[in-house]
């Protein structure tokens, strides 16, 4: 889900799975296992889940730019699909997937939402 929040996907649209068992892969961060306890889970992936999502949003938008040969500033993503808003033009992420070899991931990435502190 917070892939989804990071890609301006409708949380309605994703299809939740449960992953194999390999604590190679899929082990939490916290515990060393693939199992979680004490909100363990949320609160060992936060970070890295958004990171990853704000990765992809930021490459989506700058593929989906450059091949509509305007400025990644003027697009961004949105129920889904990537915007260029000055020219009402829009494309579904998903033909987005494998953004050009020229499509760097960047460095510094700003999340859509940020965590409260309790």
């Amino acid at each position: 889900m917070l892939i989804a929040e990071e890609l301006e996907v409708d949380v309605d649209k994703v299809a939740i799975e449960h992953s194999p068992p390999d604590d190679k892969v899929y082990a939490n961060p916290l515990i060393g296992a693939q199992l979680t306890g004490g909100s363990t889970a949320i609160r060992g992936t936060y970070v890295p889940l958004r990171q990853a999502g704000a990765t992809a949003r930021v490459m989506l938008v700058t593929a989906a730019a450059q091949r509509w040969n305007v400025d990644p500033s003027t697009c961004r993503a949105q129920n889904g699909v990537v915007v260029h808003a000055p020219a009402a033009a829009s494309s579904a992420t998903a033909r987005w997937s494998m953004p050009p070899r020229s499509c760097r991931c960047p460095r510094r990435l700003h999340s859509r939402s940020r965590p409260t502190s309790s």
